[in-house]
């Protein structure tokens, strides 16, 4: 095996001894400045770069963009789960990969702020939102249910410093503000700590 790291100017290899540029990853494909990878359970590759999602399977590289009323907006982050992608973007929140586009998910009740800054499921269904300034929890299968019913409400919880959040300005710069540890736990880092 070999480690993969995304960099400025695309997919790097790395065998223990030296880095090796993946031949379809480069910038010329459009993978330039790559945020984010995550391998698929397929052994497919997801990755956030230059602001769009893209899928490599084998030999194809595809590549999807989150519009909303005719704006293109930049993803920011990504969480696969079974079958699923979803995306958080810069400018128009939620998205979900159906088919071949990327769908805004916009039920009632739910405004996760434009800029999403990670995405992760915790171990009894409900999506943790991290939206740069504030913190919220929504259960995956009410928002799978409301996408296509904009009419359709969800449920909400948002954490704030009541809730022992002292700093609610997450960090935009990486998108490794928050992980998810194998235990379930959720890691998030603020401004401040």
């Amino acid at each position: 095996g070999s480690l993969l790291i995304g960099g400025g100017t695309g997919l790097y290899h790395y065998d223990g001894v030296k880095f090796s540029k993946d031949p379809a990853g480069g910038s010329e494909a459009g993978l330039a400045k790559i945020r984010t990878l995550v391998p698929a359970a397929d052994g497919s590759l997801w990755m956030v770069a230059s602001g769009r999602l893209y899928h490599r399977s084998g030999g194809r590289l595809l590549m999807y963009e989150a519009h909303s009323d005719r704006m293109l907006h930049q993803i920011m982050c990504i969480y696969v789960d079974t079958g699923r992608v979803w995306a958080g973007s810069y400018g128009a929140g939620l998205f979900l990969l159906q088919g071949d586009s990327l769908r805004q998910v916009l039920p009632k009740g739910f405004d996760p702020g434009p800029r999403i800054l990670a995405v992760h499921e915790d171990a009894r269904g409900y999506l943790w939102v991290n939206a740069e300034r504030e913190l919220q929890r929504v259960r995956k299968a009410e928002l799978l249910r409301a996408v296509g019913d904009s009419a359709a409400a969800v449920r909400v919880w948002v954490y704030d410093h009541q809730d022992g959040l002292s700093n609610l300005d997450f960090s935009h710069v990486s998108s490794s503000s928050s992980q998810q540890l194998a235990a379930g736990n959720l890691l998030y880092c603020s401004t401040n700590g």
